[in-house]
C-alpha cells in the first residue's frame, strides 16, 4: 500500500489540487499558524494522506514513511498563501470584527531530497514551511476609556519555517517502518502597530506604536512509526509526534510567539478494489486527524 499510495496519489492528489485549490484556497483555516498544508501532493484530497504518503514530505509529516521510498526523489511545492484583513469598530479592547480574506503571495514553501543508503533505509533532508499568518486589523473611531482611537492599524506576520534531517527504514517484510527526525525550526514574526489617540479636548498623541521584526529558533523532534495490519496488504496506518519548540531569540515578540506547539497525527490510508462487478476500478480512502499541544 505505502508503494501504491506513492504512485497513485500524487497525480490524483495534483487532479484534486487543481479543480479544488482555485475555490478553497481563499479559505481561512482557524489556526493557519499550525494547520496550514505547505503544498502536499494530497492537498486537494483534503491533506488525508499526509501521514501515508512516501515521499519527500515524509521528513515532515512522518519520517516513518521514508522506509517506503525505495529511488533518489526529490519535491518541491509551490502555493498561495491567503491573509486576513479585519476590520473592528466599537470598544478597542472588546471589538467587533468584520474579517475578510484575500489572495496573498505565491511561495515555494517546500524543498525535499530523500536518498536510499545501502543496507536498508532512506535519509530526508527538507524545507518546509509549516505555518502563515498574514493579519491587517484596522479601523478608527475606536473607543478607549474616554479616548479615541483614530486611523488603527496593526500588520501582523508570523512564518515558522522547519529544516528536517530524517531517516526511515522498512522491515523485511515491508509490512512496518519507522523513522526519527532532528527539526530546527526558524520562526519570523513582524509586528507593525500605528494609531492616534484623541483626547477630550481633541489634542492628540501617538497610540503605542511599535515597528518589531525578530526571528526565534528551536529545536525539536519528530518520531513516527507506519504499518500495515495483518490480513490488510492495501491499508497503511501511520502515527507520528513532534515536540513541542521553544524559540530563541524572541525578546521583543514574545508576547506574539515564543512556542511552536507539539503536534501528534494519525493517518489512515485503505485501498478497496472492484466497487464495480466485473471491472477493475478502486477507492482509496484517507482519513488525517492532528492534535497540537504544549503551545
Amino acid at each position: 500500500c505505502p508503494h501504491f499510495m506513492k504512485n497513485f496519489l500524487l497525480p490524483v492528489g495534483l487532479l484534486f489540487g487543481g479543480l479544488v485549490l482555485p475555490a478553497t484556497v481563499l479559505a481561512q483555516a482557524p489556526d493557519l499558524l499550525n494547520s496550514l498544508d505547505p503544498g502536499s501532493p494530497s492537498l486537494g484530497a483534503g491533506g488525508a494522506f499526509s501521514v501515508t504518503n512516501a515521499d519527500t514530505f515524509s521528513t515532515y509529516f512522518n519520517p516513518a514513511s521514508l522506509g517506503y521510498v525505495t529511488r533518489r526523489t526529490i519535491g518541491t511545492a509551490y502555493r498561495n498563501l491567503p491573509e486576513s484583513r479585519s476590520r473592528i469598530t466599537g470598544n478597542f479592547a472588546d471589538p467587533s470584527f468584520s474579517t475578510q480574506t484575500e489572495r496573498g503571495a505565491n511561495r515555494f514553501t517546500h524543498f525535499g531530497y530523500v536518498q536510499p543508503i545501502k543496507g536498508g533505509g532512506s535519509f530526508g533532508l527538507s524545507y518546509t514551511l509549516g505555518g502563515y499568518l498574514d493579519d491587517l486589523r484596522f479601523g478608527t473611531g475606536l473607543q478607549v476609556g474616554n479616548l479615541t482611537l483614530n486611523n488603527y492599524s496593526e500588520q501582523t506576520t508570523v512564518q515558522p519555517s522547519f529544516y528536517s534531517l530524517a531517516y526511515g527504514r522498512a522491515n523485511k517484510a515491508g509490512n512496518a517502518s519507522f523513522g526519527l527526525a532532528l527539526v530546527l525550526a526558524s520562526q519570523n514574526v513582524r509586528n507593525r502597530v500605528l494609531g492616534v489617540l484623541t483626547n477630550p479636548d481633541n489634542s492628540t498623541t501617538p497610540f503605542n506604536n511599535v515597528n518589531l521584526s525578530e526571528t526565534g529558533t528551536g529545536v525539536g523532534v519528530l518520531l513516527g512509526g507506519q504499518f500495515s495490519p495483518t490480513g490488510a496488504p492495501n491499508t497503511s496506518i501511520g502515527v507520528s509526534v513532534r515536540t513541542p519548540i521553544s524559540l530563541r531569540g524572541t525578546g521583543d515578540t514574545g508576547g506574539l510567539s515564543s512556542r511552536i506547539p507539539g503536534v501528534f497525527r494519525v493517518g489512515y490510508a485503505t485501498r478497496v478494489d472492484s466497487l464495480r462487478k466485473g471491472r477493475e476500478d478502486f477507492l482509496v480512502y484517507g482519513l488525517h486527524l492532528a492534535q497540537y499541544f504544549g503551545g
